[in-house]
């Protein structure tokens, strides 16, 4: 959103060359050491870096990211999070706060039930 993600800073490409898009609906500002226990990088090297860390190929046009905790994510969601992998989006990949090892298990299997690849979801 435009309070946790300035149009100034995006303008001037803080964050590097990722291309924000803007949603309607609000967001919650989270902690970036909070979730992945460092602070965010900055720079279009730092953002490369950061894709090759979590395991983003270098070719991933998309990321879409839900920072939430998993818990809160919906089978109906869910479901919808992978057509639009599966059938929009063929190339992009879905991050996702991973809680523990038991919920990564039941994400990567959901999802390939429901026909996308579980490297797609980080």
């Amino acid at each position: 959103d435009r309070y946790t993600q300035p149009p100034e800073l995006v303008e001037r490409r803080v964050w590097g060359g990722e291309r924000l898009v803007y949603s309607s609906i609000s967001s919650m500002p989270s902690s970036h050491v909070t979730l992945f226990g460092r602070a965010p990088a900055c720079g279009a090297d730092a953002v490369v870096a950061e894709r090759a860390a979590m395991g983003i190929p270098a070719n991933t046009t998309s990321v879409l990211c839900n920072l939430l905790q998993t818990w809160k994510i919906q089978q109906e969601i869910f479901g919808v999070w992978m057509e639009v992998l599966r059938m929009r989006l063929p190339d992009a990949v879905l991050v996702l706060w991973e809680q523990s090892q038991d919920t990564r298990v039941n994400l990567l299997r959901e999802a390939r039930m429901r026909g996308v690849s579980a490297a797609r979801i980080k």
